[in-house]
């Protein structure tokens, strides 16, 4: 599980999942692939954006690095 926040959130995910975040509210989740990836999404608050995602572990390094590196133009910071 990876937890992530952000006001580009949602623009940092529409970079390799197909799904409209626009209409993903609070306590919605969907499943969903990021670049070839099968994730489930779970959105947890609106303001500001803060979202849970789940990968099966044999993809988790390969879906880390992936995330973060769509991350680097908003100012990615790993806590």
């Amino acid at each position: 599980m990876i937890e992530i926040e952000g006001e580009n959130l949602k623009e940092i995910l529409k970079k390799g999942c197909p799904f409209n975040f626009n209409e993903l509210k609070k306590n919605n989740c969907v499943n969903s692939v990021f670049n070839g990836i099968a994730i489930t999404i779970d959105m947890i608050q609106e303001n500001p954006d803060k979202i849970r995602l789940f990968v099966l572990r044999s993809f988790s390094d390969s879906f880390y690095h992936s995330i973060t590196d769509s991350s680097l133009e908003y100012g990615y910071k790993a806590v």
